[in-house]
């Protein structure tokens, strides 16, 4: 969440003939909010069309924080802009994930797995588990689960036998995304040009 304040004691010359307008700030706050929110939705519209650093088919991430970025709040002291999706979060701080439920997370090996998300949405029986030497833990398609392609009984695209799925970890590690939102002066610069333009507009009005 962010929050815009205003306070600025030295008002400029023009603006020292608005008294009343400048009591009741809360239009201008609107405005910068409103600005704010469309700055940072096109902005993860923007990252939405990167693609996939693995080339995977694309779950479309970023279109879901720009869904749930709105502005939440105005008032006459401050606008605040929501981004509700926790995921986010993520993104902006990094830090350290661990499972929900279970002893690992499972970290796709191929797109397949990457758009199944999770081994407990594959058939039972279709994954192995194998240690490596090295002492990684994988789980590998199993090769005596399904029927050779081509036969009756066989799966569509799940012929490919032996592949790695998923490597088990305990927890990851992110660093934060320095792109996650975007540049700090970019948005102050936006916010306060749209401010300026409804301070503008009402000394039109009142000259």
């Amino acid at each position: 969440m962010l929050t815009i304040t205003i306070t600025e004691p030295a008002m400029p010359e023009e603006l020292k003939s608005l008294p009343a307008f400048l009591a009741h700030p809360k239009p201008l706050l609107a405005a910068g909010g409103k600005q704010l929110v469309g700055d940072l939705r096109d902005h993860f519209g923007a990252r939405n069309e990167e693609p996939n650093k693995m080339g995977w088919p694309k779950k479309n991430f970023w279109a879901g924080i720009r869904r749930s970025t709105e502005l939440a709040e105005v008032s006459d002291s401050e606008a605040k802009v929501s981004i509700s999706d926790p995921a986010i979060n993520q993104k902006v701080f990094g830090g350290t994930i661990t499972p929900k439920r279970g002893r690992n997370l499972a970290i796709p090996q191929n797109d397949e797995a990457y758009m199944a998300g999770s081994p407990r949405n594959l058939p039972a029986g279709f994954l192995r588990l194998l240690v490596a030497r090295s002492g990684g833990v994988y789980l590998v398609e199993n090769d005596s689960s399904l029927r050779p392609k081509g036969k009756k009984g066989s799966k569509p695209g799940m012929s490919f036998a032996g592949r790695f799925w998923y490597h088990l970890v305990p927890s990851v590690t992110q660093e934060p995304d320095p792109n996650a939102l975007p540049d700090e002066d970019y948005l102050l610069g936006s916010v306060m040009y749209a401010i300026r333009g409804v301070l503008d507009t009402e000394i039109e009005r009142t000259v």
